[in-house]
């Protein structure tokens, strides 16, 4: 029987990741659409338009724009998504195959968020691994200036937003993309259950419970540490390669 779970912080520490798999390429094929279904629909007068019953939604597996050097979601669900946050929901756009745009960080950026939602107060770490969900063009009104540049609304791997310009994030992946903190227990339960499945999650996580007696903040032991590093490492091994992954149970 597994132990109850414990308020564990996954932190990547700066430990640089050298996972196989990598980014998805054309040629592998895309994650299904995961459906959530509505809450019961609010109750109308009879007759009412069939436009006005909630649709159910779901996770996008197609670029908005075909054909863009970016490949990015509908802005209506990135928009949501940056306003709300999900980590699991970060974890399944990240999974192999998924078309979304990876980028990098070319060096140590503040993070911020220029849409108004929710953002760390974590620096990205050069190398860190985002996706690009918007493309801000620069606002110009016809007029080309010298040194105007574009700028991106990308995601993390903990499911926060940040904007980004373009010479902050480079296309070309790094041999050792970086990670986030990861916060274990801002996962649904069934992600959890999902990854724990998976032999060196289970083994790091249970190392995670043995090293770091449940402390959520301030000073751990090096060995905690350690072992907060490793299992950030086996859960992005494990998204990069293809493992299963629970169904969110919410879709913005």
């Amino acid at each position: 029987m597994r132990p109850p779970e414990p308020h564990v912080w996954v932190q990547a520490l700066g430990v640089c990741l050298t996972l196989a798999g990598g980014c998805a390429s054309s040629g592998e094929p895309a994650v299904p659409a995961t459906t959530v279904s509505p809450s019961a629909a609010a109750s109308g007068a009879a007759g009412a338009p069939a436009a006005s019953a909630p649709r159910p939604k779901t996770v996008p597996t197609a670029c908005a724009e075909p054909g863009k050097k970016e490949c990015t979601p509908d802005p209506a669900f990135a928009k949501a998504l940056c306003e709300g946050g999900s980590p699991t929901l970060a974890l399944v756009l990240f999974a192999k195959g998924t078309p979304w745009t990876r980028a990098y960080l070319t060096r140590k950026t503040a993070a911020w968020n220029a849409s108004g939602g929710a953002s760390s107060n974590d620096d990205l770490a050069q190398d860190e691994e985002v996706l690009i969900l918007r493309v801000r063009e620069p606002s110009t009104g016809g007029i080309v200036v010298s040194g105007q540049e574009k700028s991106y609304d990308a995601l993390r791997w903990d499911g926060d937003c940040v904007t980004l310009s373009s010479g902050e994030v480079a296309l070309q992946r790094p041999g050792r993309p970086r990670l986030p903190r990861l916060l274990w227990t801002k996962l649904e339960n069934e992600m959890r259950d999902a990854l724990r499945e998976n032999p060196a999650i289970d083994e790091a996580y249970r190392a995670v419970r043995k090293e770091c007696k449940g402390v959520t903040m301030g000073s751990v032991s090096k060995a905690c540490e350690v072992a907060d590093g490793r299992l950030v490492d086996a859960v992005a091994k494990h998204v990069r390669e293809g493992g299963r992954l629970a169904t969110p149970r919410e879709v913005p």
